[in-house]
C-alpha cells in the first residue's frame, strides 16, 4: 500500500510504503510544473499540474516512471477526484469543472516524437529557459489581456529576460507551437 506526496513547489511527487515500519519518501517523477491534486486509477497516477496547465499521469509501479500528457489547455487544474472511470478536474481559473472518461482515452505515441517546448522555472522572477529542440526560432510574449510585451529570437536553453516585466500571467508564443502560459512573481 502506498501513500503519495505532491510538492507544488519542488515539481516532485514521492511515494511512501506504507507497509514498512518506519515508511521513507522515495522520489518518483520530478519536473512537474505546481502539482497540486492527485488520483489513482488501477496502477496510473494521474497528476493535476497547475501552472502547467494539464493533466499528466504515470505508472507509479514501474521503475522508471514516464510521464505522459493526458489533457492539456486546462486553467489553472486544481482538485482532482475519480469517480469509476471519470477523473472530475476542479479548473480554478475558468470557475468549472471538467471530466476525462479515462475508459476512452488512448495514447498516440506518434505525438509525442517532437518534444514540445517546456519553460522554466514557471513561477519566474528575472529569466525563463526554453527548453525543446529548438532551433533558432522567433517568439512573442502576451500579457493575460493579449497585449504583446515582448518579441525575440531563441534557441534551445537560451534564456529570456523577463525581468522587466510587472507580477501577472504572461504567455509566450512560437510559430506553428501552442502558447506557454507563464507566471511572472
Amino acid at each position: 500500500m502506498y501513500a503519495f506526496k505532491e510538492q507544488l513547489d519542488s515539481g516532485k511527487i514521492s511515494k511512501f510504503d506504507t507497509t514498512f515500519e518506519n515508511p521513507f519518501a522515495e522520489e518518483i517523477v520530478a519536473g512537474l510544473d505546481g502539482p497540486f491534486g492527485l488520483a489513482i486509477h488501477d496502477d496510473d497516477l494521474y497528476i493535476s499540474e497547475y501552472f502547467g496547465d494539464k493533466i499528466s499521469k504515470i505508472d507509479f509501479t514501474s521503475s522508471t516512471p514516464t510521464l505522459v500528457n493526458i489533457a492539456t489547455g486546462l486553467d489553472g487544474p486544481a482538485g482532482i477526484k475519480l469517480i469509476d472511470d471519470v477523473l472530475y478536474i476542479s479548473e480554478f481559473f475558468n470557475n468549472k469543472i471538467s471530466k476525462i472518461d479515462l475508459s476512452t482515452v488512448s495514447i498516440d505515441t506518434d505525438q509525442f516524437n517532437e518534444k514540445d517546448p517546456i519553460l522554466y522555472p514557471n513561477p519566474s522572477t528575472c529569466y525563463i529557459t526554453i527548453d525543446g529542440n529548438l532551433e533558432k526560432q522567433s517568439y512573442t510574449i502576451y500579457s493575460s489581456l493579449g497585449i504583446k510585451v515582448m518579441m525575440g529570437i531563441v534557441s534551445d536553453n537560451v534564456e529570456i529576460n523577463v525581468g522587466n516585466l510587472r507580477s501577472g500571467i504572461y504567455f509566450l508564443k512560437f510559430e506553428n507551437k501552442e502558447p506557454i502560459k507563464f507566471v511572472i512573481k
